[in-house]
């Protein structure tokens, strides 16, 4: 009888302790659980009521007196059960056989509904009631037995499952282009493939990273993303421009896009190997130079550098410090790029040349950088505010004359009221070998303010980003020109819900020359020329799985005494999710570049076409 007693008591005690789903005896037990026929057969035998609404309850907590009540609907039940007993049933094999079942259906389906947490909580029933459940006779310490061992089976295929982590992202991709008129660049500094159909130059693109997360030790991480296909050699850099005809084939690449070890240090953790790294778009973050296609290692903003990192918190202050090399790496063109090259000042078609003193494209107007170090401090404030302070020193072996440069910046978010206020400012010293160092008209100052008034949500801000600012973030994109300098103006970002699932976004920024520079065979590098930028787009969800994307994105360029030009992106774009883990895009862009005077630094009109289709899989 102590045999039946403790194995119809643990199974009572399971099923008040196990997570329930769906429909079945009650509304919150699906029939596919594996606790399906027990509860049936409890509610049939009158042990199990249920509450008024029908639910079983079974992760809500149980009081002693219910405990009680099921206790006394199950005693009759149980006497029924003994050998010779009023209903003279005994006990068949295959019930006492139930809970080994049960285990090694866990062993064989690590992902059933019982945990550990489960198992601690059978535990500490047993113990709450030890008195109530010796008094029906049963065996307690046989009961804790057999829940140790559960309890030990179940730990070590949990321990098993963390060990190693493997996910996956594999996307394809194609894409084709024309020409209407003219010598087409787009939107990421590629040239169009001339006067032809878009189906005679297609590039099918193909890209798969495998992630791996490994647990070496009890507090020691190894990470792995492993990146194959023609992406990453299609792309070129995945910091800067490639320029040049678009392409049509690229090699296949296998290449560890990240691979690092983290360790706990200090109360903190510490990692060391290929690693992301990101502070802010005035500070250090990567530019996107793929406008066209969703990518991790291009829409993310991180860094992948070779190095050590480190992380603590201490309270409120959050501390990160960091060294790295920058060179070793194949798709990393110049280190931590500033201005690439592409856009008004720095197009491969015109000089190739930024608007900065030092002449170069990375931090810092160096043209490469080989390696640096950091720390960047975060703070709570009050107001739910954070300030974050950062401090960046690079080295190059460049020989333009200028082999280092510091960063220093500062930046500060706060709620006050419903209102979201932001603040920026940054600024990056070159030093040189011979003559002076790079120290003046060398800042970026960034303020705005943002409220959400029910459907209407709107951030307008101030911005004044200096000629020989050259940080290695990424903090603005005018058309082709990426991180402009020598600017300064005021911007707004609207977005308003049109419907449930209707929302129109628009921005727009109105900005003139900062300095008269003028030492850049370029129109616009005076004080008095003005940009203006606008941007809008409807979003329209058409359903669970389905959305439209409409957009336009315009820049005006008024320099002064110099040709005006209309630099025009028309967007059409349709997206599908398949499921949470499948989807597709479709998109449509249309190029149109528009030029007074006979032609501009970018060349004369031009008017071209891209589509654009991805397939993309996540496991």
């Amino acid at each position: 009888m102590n045999k039946a007693l403790c194995a119809i008591g643990l199974i009572v005690v399971m099923l008040l302790a196990s997570p329930v789903l769906a429909q079945g005896p009650f509304t919150d037990v699906p029939t596919d659980h594996w606790a399906y026929d027990a509860v049936d057969q409890l509610v049939k035998d009158g042990i199990i009521v249920g509450y008024p609404d029908g639910t079983f309850g079974g992760q809500r907590a149980m009081t002693r007196f219910e405990f009680a009540q099921a206790v006394a609907r199950a005693i009759p039940v149980i006497v029924s059960m003994v050998p010779g007993g009023p209903g003279g049933v005994s006990v068949t094999p295959e019930q006492l056989k139930a809970l080994e079942t049960r285990v090694e259906t866990l062993e064989k389906a690590p992902k059933s509904d019982l945990t550990k947490a489960d198992l601690d909580a059978i535990r500490k029933l047993s113990e709450e009631f030890r008195d109530e459940l010796a008094a029906l006779g049963v065996d307690v310490d046989a009961l804790k037995r057999d829940v140790a061992d559960l309890n030990r089976r179940v730990t070590a295929i949990e321990q098993q499952l963390e060990r190693v982590k493997i996910t996956g992202v594999a996307t394809t991709f194609g894409f084709g282009d024309d020409t209407d008129s003219g010598t087409v660049i787009d939107r990421d500094e590629q040239e169009l493939n001339g006067d032809s159909d878009l189906l005679e130059n297609l590039f099918v693109g193909r890209d798969f990273d495998l992630g791996i997360v490994g647990k070496v030790a009890d507090k020691a991480i190894v990470t792995v993303d492993i990146n194959a296909g023609n992406y990453l050699n299609y792309i070129g850099f995945v910091d800067d421009y490639v320029g040049g005809t678009r392409l049509t084939s690229a090699e296949d690449a296998f290449f560890p896009y990240y691979m690092n070890v983290e360790a706990p240090l200090l109360g903190g953790s510490i990692t060391v190997g290929r690693l992301p790294i990101q502070w802010g778009p005035y500070v250090l973050r990567k530019i996107d130079v793929d406008s066209y296609t969703v990518n991790a290692k291009t829409d993310s903003g991180d860094y992948p550098v070779d190095g050590i990192k480190g992380a603590w918190k201490f309270g409120g202050v959050g501390l990160e410090a960091v060294a790295a090399k920058v060179n070793d790496n194949d798709f990393l063109f110049n280190g931590l790029t500033s201005q690439p090259t592409a856009g008004l000042y720095n197009d491969f078609a015109l000089i190739g040349v930024p608007f900065h003193d030092a002449g170069g494209h990375a931090m810092g107007g160096l043209e490469t950088i080989d390696q640096f170090a950091g720390v960047r401090l975060t703070i709570g404030t009050p107001m739910n505010g954070k300030l974050g302070l950062s401090y960046i020193e690079a080295a190059s072996s460049d020989t333009t004359g200028f082999d280092s440069a510091k960063l220093m910046a500062a930046d500060l978010n706060l709620q006050v009221g419903s209102f979201l206020v932001g603040a920026a400012w940054s600024e990056t010293d070159t030093e040189a070998t011979v003559g002076s160092d790079i120290d003046t008209d060398n800042t970026a100052l960034d303020a705005n303010i943002g409220v959400e008034l029910g459907k209407l949500g709107i951030k307008a801000g101030w911005k004044s980003i200096e000629h020989n600012f050259a940080a290695p973030g990424f903090w603005d994109k005018l058309g082709r020109w990426t991180n402009p300098t020598n600017v300064e103006g005021a911007y707004v970002d609207l977005k308003y819900g049109l419907g449930a699932n209707l929302n129109l976004v628009a921005a727009a920024e109105f900005l003139s020359g900062k300095n008269d520079v003028g030492t850049l065979p370029v129109e616009i590098d005076e004080e008095d020329d003005d940009i203006k930028y606008y941007t809008a787009g409807l979003k329209w969800g058409m359903g669970a799985s389905t959305s439209i994307d409409l957009g336009l994105e315009w820049v005006k360029w008024e320099p002064l005494g110099g040709a005006e030009t209309d630099e025009k992106y028309i967007n059409i774009g349709l997206g599908y999710q398949f499921n949470p883990n499948m989807g597709a895009k479709l998109g449509y862009q249309i190029v149109d570049f528009d030029t007074d005077a006979g032609g501009h630094t970018y060349g004369a009109d031009y008017e071209g076409n891209i589509a654009v289709a991805q397939f993309s899989v996540k496991f």
